[in-house]
């Protein structure tokens, strides 16, 4: 499914009416952000897979003992599948965090077997940062890091969205909208 440009979805969230909350797009944390942690666990897995074999014949010098081929066959498969369930657990636990931007604030939802919520009204963030390091750039991608009053959220960071700089001005549009219909000025 393809999502409009967030300059439409600023059209329509810059109506009139600023009392409801309506959604005005979302996006997913990119795939790209686990990009070394997936390939550092292929490669431990592939270093086990190649040197099991001969650490078997090591194994094999020892003196028998029951079950001993299960044990070490065991063993290395396990040896071999931790770090591959590893990366599958961050690949799925990526493709599963969810960004919200609404009207009024700002939601993450990030975890795989247990879900964790996050809010940051809008009215609250007090910076937003662009950053676009050489691997998310590639892609044509970028960080947002957001500074906010929340006494409990400070700092969130939302890494390797598409159009970043979009996303920021939207981000600040809506702050900046939300701030004035609560009234709040920011004083530093």
């Amino acid at each position: 499914m393809t999502q409009a440009p967030p300059t439409i979805y600023l059209e329509r969230a810059t109506g009139e009416d600023t009392a409801a909350e309506a959604h005005v797009m979302s996006a997913h944390i990119g795939q790209i952000t686990i990009f070394w942690s997936v390939c550092f666990n292929l490669l431990i897995a592939g270093v086990i897979f190649a040197v099991g074999p001969i650490a078997g014949r090591f194994l094999a010098m020892l003196p028998a003992f029951p079950y001993q081929p299960i044990i070490t066959t065991g063993l290395y498969v396990l040896a071999v599948a931790a770090p591959l369930l590893n990366a599958l657990y961050q690949i799925v636990f990526i493709a599963t965090a969810r960004i919200t931007i609404t009207t009024q604030r700002l939601q993450f939802s990030t975890g795989v077997f247990s879900r964790s919520d996050s809010n940051v009204e809008l009215f609250r963030v007090r910076d937003i940062t662009v950053t676009k390091p050489l691997l998310t750039r590639v892609f044509r991608r970028g960080d947002l890091r957001i500074w906010s009053t929340d006494a409990s959220d400070r700092y969130s960071i939302m890494s390797a969205l598409k159009k970043p700089n979009e996303t920021a001005e939207l981000l600040r549009t809506l702050a900046a909208r939300s701030r004035q219909a609560h009234g709040v000025r920011v004083v530093e």
